[in-house]
């Protein structure tokens, strides 16, 4: 549970408008997944309630996604629980970050569905409103600190939203308008070992460099999470 907890980190919180029946599949670990209809949750599951809230995002905006990494494949027309939608296959070009299938409806621009897949095509999380003919509302987001954008660290990915926790780590979310990792810097405490693994839709890499501890989560595959450690490591070193 610590570490399900440790993951409601990644994603600021997003809320829709309104009671939705949203269901859900993830990815526990690399062998088992879940599934469940989110307002079954019980208060036993209130972690994972709040995981699953935080992945669902309100609406695509295509304008911020990094098309230079991206082939954008729209299919216009189709019909989802009587919702006029257009099908979204945003497929990475390179196999450093993750592919998302979604289906946008076209009046307000909201994701009904999302399927996200990593490079070797495993589905790590999806997600559906399960509401027929229902009404959709904007959303509304809540505020979260405000990051200066700069030149990307990391190729497409810019830094958007920093903040110290109370232990001192300090966290850094990136995102390419798409796909998004978290990094936590902290100090590292004894022996630490070096670990990758899935945990609840998300992507772990743990590595100790020296007496700093690195853990990135999110949707970029291990090989890039390694590439980021090793990246902001030699920062540091400087």
């Amino acid at each position: 549970m610590t570490k399900l907890i440790f993951l409601l980190l990644l994603i600021p919180f997003v809320s829709y408008g309104g009671e939705v029946k949203v269901f859900f599949k993830i990815a526990v670990d690399e062998r088992a997944y879940s599934t469940f209809l989110l307002e079954n949750l019980g208060a036993g599951h209130s972690a994972l309630h709040d995981l699953a809230s935080r992945l669902k995002e309100k609406h695509l905006e295509l304008d911020k996604v990094q098309k230079d990494f991206y082939n954008i494949k729209i299919d216009y027309g189709m019909k989802y629980n009587g919702h006029d939608v257009a099908q979204y296959d945003i497929v990475p070009i390179l196999p450093d970050r993750f592919r998302h299938v979604l289906l946008v409806d076209e009046k307000w621009d909201q994701i009904l569905r999302r399927e996200v897949y990593d490079p070797d095509g495993k589905l790590i999380y999806a997600y559906s409103f399960e509401d027929r003919d229902g009404e959709l509302k904007p959303a509304v987001e809540m505020p979260k600190p405000a990051v200066s954008a700069g030149r990307d660290e990391f190729p497409g990915f810019k830094p958007v939203f920093k903040k110290e926790l109370k232990d001192g780590t300090i966290q850094t979310l990136y995102s390419d308008g798409l796909n998004k990792f978290s990094v936590f810097i902290s100090k590292a405490e004894g022996e630490v070992k070096d670990s990758a693994r899935i945990l609840y839709g998300n992507y772990v890499y743990r590595k100790k460099v020296g007496e700093t501890l690195y853990t990135v989560v999110g949707t970029i595959p291990f090989p890039q999470m390694e590439k980021v450690v090793a990246r902001l490591a030699f920062k540091e070193e400087k």
